[in-house]
């Protein structure tokens, strides 16, 4: 009796052990089974942009972002969401997507344009009017967490009949009638795999892949087999075949974009035919079920025929199982292979994406470590194509000024040349575009919200702006800070903190008597300092707080050159209020954000302006800056191809430590820097590094508008002398239409030019006056 117990005690403690062992692996498999199916990558989207009545939107930019939508051109008129037609007019089956404000049905749209805008839109069928239609916003980023993938979680009755069926054809025949493993499947990869002594088949269910990928690595072992099999009699034991289908159907690994990997079908459906996966066709579904046996080596992109080949195995094994009929894969094999034409190989995100991301973390506040995979959406006011732009532009850029100049080359990846790029529109504050480096995968650190850099000339408007500001309250018998009044430039020493400071021109030169609309042109560094010292420092930095500059500043002189730290967004967004006419608008991203169940969890209502400085000293600068891309600083640009109506300002800090370049239309703002982010000197001007830059994306993303800038009421125009700020004589050698705020406009003739052109002074508008916008 003793010994029967003592036998049997071990045997009970063994089977107890056995028992919890089995159930905490069985608890840990079903919680990452679980876990797993609410996974889905968090998206940042694009803005949603509006196809209403006369929009400027040409009907090739229509046709570019369908095709970055992955939509698919046809002969005929479209019959499935995905497809557009294009023609006298552009007819789109648009597909049903999330939008903030709420879900949009797949209907068709016929798009009529009158030039380089939309006429009208209207339903094909009917020919009645379509109002509030908008086009899908586009992903422009993809928050994949640590494993770098890509995957949209559906359910099962989400994917279509011919996919399920090609799919347990191929790679589980047993599927809905095994308990997790296959017997004879399982034996004869056994004996096989003893005799070459490696693992040389699998004989896996489709459970058992299933199991693979959720919980194991890819080593190719005995040990992992047994794991595996283990594993899916667990997940048969705990549900259902539907249930396990379906998280198949999501998770199985079917390509790489660069590198990130694409799970599942509803994703692989989108980057390989640019459809939603409830669309695909017979043919399609036999293309995407051939891929899980090798995604790299049946490729579609890469090795057509080969991926051909094997779709015609699986329509041949479909047929002969009765799944489908010899008609319909006579039919199916005559299908061309109908890819995404914009993806070629795959494309990794671009560089610039990431920086973005960061951002709108930064922005929504949410530090918590599965954001990446909670499968939120997150819609951006980002222009997709104008951040496609703006990487391109930077990239270009910096590749250019490392091939024109030795010293601007460096081996080390952290040490090399920075760029970045913000792109703004001025009149809400959206960021359009935003390029926080070169290189993203090198280095995270975003330089246009993260960098504080002196601006250098960059911040001289500002000095000009808080002068005009100030003109508007000047009272009776106080002479008023104007376009034309004289500054001198001249050498000027003043002690600073006990130290003697003598600003000095960047080329070392003095031109005596200047006014100060040409100082600003020319970017002249005494003369501002003397502007500054005239309207005082106080104001300066007071109208540089109201336009958006945050960054702590000081009234010392060497303020008006730029010479206090700030960052690329702030500076940006203080020029955006002089584009806007003086309102303020803050910097603003993210619209919306959405959980995985579509409730909102974050908004970002646009504030309403705020009124930061008159409209009139506003455009009193922006006809100065207009000036320094025509004549002064910025003249190079219309040399680099830049034509259009356009206000900006370089800038140059000492020893060529930063270098930048600002400029807006009337529409959108951009801002370019350039420099090594531990501070050495590039050797060049904001107008050799930075000003290329903004060419380059200015000219590429169709902004360089003929426009003009809208002029405010109480703007006067008087023809002036730009040495002696007098109105000009016959005799002036030169003179040049300036703007001024009525009441402060100049009332002498020039007195440096002679006596007998003062018998006329030129107070007539003639042709070469600026464009006037009432």
């Amino acid at each position: 009796m003793k010994l029967a117990l003592a036998s049997v005690i071990p045997l009970a403690i063994l089977g107890v052990a056995g028992l919890l062992v089995l159930s905490v692996a069985s608890y840990r498999i079903a919680a990452r089974f679980e876990a797993r199916e609410q996974e889905s990558p968090t998206r940042i989207y694009g803005r949603a942009f509006a196809l209403e009545r006369g929009a400027v939107m040409p009907a090739d930019d229509i046709v570019a972002r369908l095709k970055r939508l992955g939509y698919r051109q046809t002969k005929a008129d479209p019959v499935s969401p995905g497809e557009y037609r294009s023609g006298r007019s552009l007819t789109v089956y648009q597909r049903a997507f999330d939008a903030p404000g709420g879900s949009v049905a797949a209907r068709r749209l016929r798009i009529h344009h009158a030039g380089r805008q939309i006429e009208w839109v209207e339903d094909p069928a009917t020919g009645d009017d379509i109002k509030g239609c908008i086009l899908e916003p586009e992903v422009v980023a993809t928050l994949y967490g640590a494993n770098q993938e890509d995957r949209t979680v559906l359910p099962l009755a989400e994917f279509p009949k011919s996919l399920v069926d090609a799919v347990l054809v191929t790679e589980d025949k047993h599927f809905f009638s095994h308990p997790g493993i296959d017997p004879l499947g399982l034996a004869r990869a056994t004996l096989t795999n003893v005799r070459s002594g490696s693992i040389k088949q699998g004989g896996s269910t489709l459970t058992q892949q299933l199991a693979k990928n959720l919980f194991f690595d890819q080593e190719r072992t005995f040990t992992r087999k047994a794991a595996e099999a283990g594993a899916a009699l667990i997940l048969e034991r705990r549900y259902s075949k539907e249930r396990i289908l379906q998280a198949y159907l999501n998770e199985i690994y079917l390509g790489q974009r660069g590198s990130v990997s694409i799970r599942g079908f509803a994703q692989a459906s989108t980057f390989y035919f640019g459809k939603d996966v409830r669309f695909l066709d017979l043919s399609e579904s036999a293309v995407l079920a051939g891929l899980i046996r090798a995604p790299g080596v049946y490729n579609p992109f890469l090795h057509s025929a080969r991926a051909q080949e094997r779709r015609n195995q699986v329509l041949a094994a479909m047929e002969e199982e009765k799944k489908i009929t010899p008609d319909q894969r006579r039919a199916a094999l005559t299908q061309p292979l109908k890819l995404r034409k914009d993806q070629g190989a795959g494309k990794a995100p671009g560089k610039g994406i990431s920086y973005l991301a960061d951002y709108v973390r930064q922005m929504i506040g949410d530090d918590a470590p599965d954001f990446s995979r909670a499968g939120m959406r997150v819609f951006t006011t980002v222009d997709p194509a104008l951040q496609r732009r703006a990487e391109e532009a930077v990239t270009r850029g910096v590749a250019q000024l490392e091939g024109s100049y030795r010293k601007l080359r460096r081996k080390e990846e952290l040490g090399k040349l920075q760029a970045a790029m913000v792109v703004l529109n001025p009149h809400d504050g959206s960021v359009l575009a935003m390029v926080g480096g070169r290189d993203y995968t090198t280095s995270q650190f975003n330089r246009i919200t993260q960098a504080h850099r002196q601006p250098g000339s960059l911040f001289k408007p500002f000095v000009y702006l808080a002068g005009y500001e100030q003109a508007r309250s000047a009272g009776w018998g106080h002479e008023a800070f104007t376009p034309a009044t004289q500054l001198q430039d001249e050498p000027l020493e003043m002690t600073v903190g006990g130290k003697l400071w003598a600003p000095a021109n960047y080329d070392n030169e003095f031109r005596g008597p200047v006014t100060a609309q040409m100082a600003l042109e020319q970017s002249l560094n005494v003369p501002t300092v003397r502007a500054a010292q005239l309207v005082g420092l106080k104001a300066v930095v007071t109208t540089a707080k109201l336009a958006g500059v945050q960054s702590p500043l000081k009234p010392y002189p060497s303020l008006a050159l730029g010479a206090q730290e700030v960052t690329p967004l702030e500076i940006a967004s203080a020029y955006a209020t002089i584009a806007a006419g003086g309102m303020r608008h803050e910097p603003r991203l993210v619209d919306l954000v959405e959980d995985s169940r579509g409730s909102v969890i974050f908004e970002s209502k646009p504030q309403p302006p705020k009124r930061a400085i008159s409209e009139q000293a506003a455009y009193l600068v922006t006809v100065g800056l207009q000036g320094a891309l025509d004549r002064g600083t910025g003249a190079s640009s219309r040399a680099l191809g830049f034509n259009g109506t356009a206000a900006g300002k370089t800038g140059t800090t000492n020893e060529y430590r930063d270098t930048w370049f600002c400029g807006f239309t009337p529409d959108i703002l951009a801002l370019a820097w350039i420099g090594f982010d531990d501070g050495a000197s590039t050797g060049l001007t904001g107008a050799q590094a930075a000003l290329p830059i903004w060419v380059d994306f200015m000219t590429h993303s169709g902004s360089d508008t003929e426009e003009p800038f809208k002029e405010p009421p109480g703007i006067v125009w008087e023809q002036v002398d730009p040495v002696s700020g007098g109105l000009a004589r016959w005799s002036c050698p030169d003179s040049r239409w300036t703007a001024f705020l009525e009441g402060t406009e100049p009332g002498d003739k020039c007195e440096l030019h002679g006596w007998f052109g003062g018998l006329w002074s030129r107070r007539e508008r003639d042709a070469d006056q600026p464009e006037r916008v009432e």
